[in-house]
């Protein structure tokens, strides 16, 4: 039977795992990319698509800023303690809440 600690050790090499593989594909793509950010942002007006994608994306990671705030304080933390996380959110997505989630996973664990 799988004790609630091993539980714990597998749910954080999972989330370890995930970040870290996000982790060294977002640079690189950051060292190869033909594009920046900027052109990027450039080219949305004339992309559905893309442009599509980063809304649905902005409001994804929104709504994780929310439930990383809202679970801070119900968790008893000060919720200065969350600015980190969304200010990682904010500038490289979803690494921000995966770290939230590592970080979170290792203190239940503690």
């Amino acid at each position: 039977l799988c004790t609630e600690a091993h539980k714990m050790n597998q749910r954080l090499a999972l989330l370890l795992g995930v970040f870290l593989v996000f982790a060294a594909y977002t640079l690189y793509v950051w060292l190869t990319a033909d594009v920046g950010l900027i052109a990027f942002l450039k080219t949305l007006p004339f992309n559905a698509w893309s442009t599509q994608i980063l809304v649905d994306l902005s409001l994804a990671c929104a709504l994780m800023c929310v439930w990383m705030f809202v679970d801070t304080r119900a968790r008893g933390k000060a919720p200065r303690t969350v600015i980190p996380f969304i200010l990682l959110t904010v500038f490289l997505g979803t690494l921000g809440p995966l770290l939230y989630l590592i970080v979170r996973e290792r203190s239940a664990a503690a």
